[in-house]
């Protein structure tokens, strides 16, 4: 598959450059026919990547992952499910999710959130998707971005490899190629491997720091 090649240069370019750069990326995946509370209809899968390197090389790094419904014909009421009305030609952002490795926090006091971290909801930036904007419905609170949960730093591949994996597509055999693999797992190294480290340190010392105080002290990635 292609796609294990195009999604493999974002590892090329944080490898091979020594200056400041800016990536994004954006990929939409039809999902399997989804039953969603009783009301058959289309999912996508839209992701997006804002991907910047500053003159030290450091990552500055937002990925977006939306699920996006269709229905097949429109709802005409709302149900005790929290299913609003929709024409059949709305979509409606039923769950957004936001990944963050924030390299900016050292130069803002007062932010107390963790250096990589997942929100849910927040603000719908809704030219980034492929509708029309008149025909996105966004329920969710964007003025809400608050908390911001201690997660672990993900890239867009491997981002891309959870959703894709818990949600059957047409993209869903990429799993089984080993191409593919071999990419995941080198992102899981670039990624993962210094952010569990920094975590089984703090279990085998004994510090005054919880462990949410300590992660905030996780340096980001360079």
């Amino acid at each position: 598959m292609e796609l294990a090649s195009t999604l493999g240069t974002l590892r090329t370019i944080k490898d091979a450059s020594r200056n400041k750069w800016e990536l994004n990326f954006k990929l939409v995946a039809a999902l399997d026919s989804v039953d969603l509370c009783g009301q058959l209809g289309e999912t996508d899968l839209f992701l997006g990547a804002d991907i910047k390197s500053d003159e030290d090389t450091r990552i500055n790094q937002s990925i977006g992952a939306w699920l996006i419904y269709n229905p097949m014909e429109p709802v005409l009421q709302s149900n005790s499910h929290g299913m609003a009305q929709m024409e059949s030609d709305e979509h409606s952002v039923y769950r957004k999710f936001h990944f963050d490795h924030d390299m900016t926090l050292e130069e803002n006091a007062d932010c107390h959130w963790p250096w990589t971290h997942l929100q849910y909801g927040g603000k719908c930036k809704k030219d980034l998707l492929p509708y029309e904007a008149n025909k996105i419905k966004y329920n969710l609170h964007s003025c809400v971005d608050f908390p911001r949960l201690p997660s672990p730093p993900y890239d867009f591949v491997l981002i891309f490899d959870l959703f894709t994996r818990q949600f059957k597509s047409e993209l869903s055999q990429i799993h089984l190629e080993s191409k593919w693999k071999k990419l995941v797992k080198k992102s899981e190294w670039l990624w993962l491997e210094k952010y569990y480290q920094t975590i089984n340190d703090y279990f085998v010392q004994t510090r005054p720091e919880t462990l949410y105080e300590y992660s905030q002290k996780i340096e980001p990635l360079a």
